[in-house]
């Protein structure tokens, strides 16, 4: 998949014939994610402690709180719609 085509996917999930499907991955690292939120990590410490547990955005490098956010927020809301 190309890196633009990663950009127009949700986090979490990927594509595969035309359709949305959860990534298991992507999904494991989100549950880590909430769960250290939930337990009070800030956005910048569950960024840390995802990169010190090998989980890494997509593009590679460190992750940004508003990435943090987004993926949180993301587990609470409805499914991503097919495509």
């Amino acid at each position: 998949m190309s890196s633009g085509q990663a950009r127009n996917v949700r986090y979490g999930y990927h594509r595969e014939g035309g359709q949305l499907v959860p990534d298991a991955a992507e999904q494991a690292t989100m549950g880590l994610a909430r769960a250290w939120r939930v337990a009070g990590a800030s956005l910048r410490q569950t960024g840390a402690r995802l990169a010190e547990a090998g989980r890494y955005p997509r593009e590679g490098g460190a992750w940004h709180p508003p990435q943090i956010a987004r993926m949180v927020d993301h587990l609470t809301a409805a499914p991503p719609p097919p495509v």
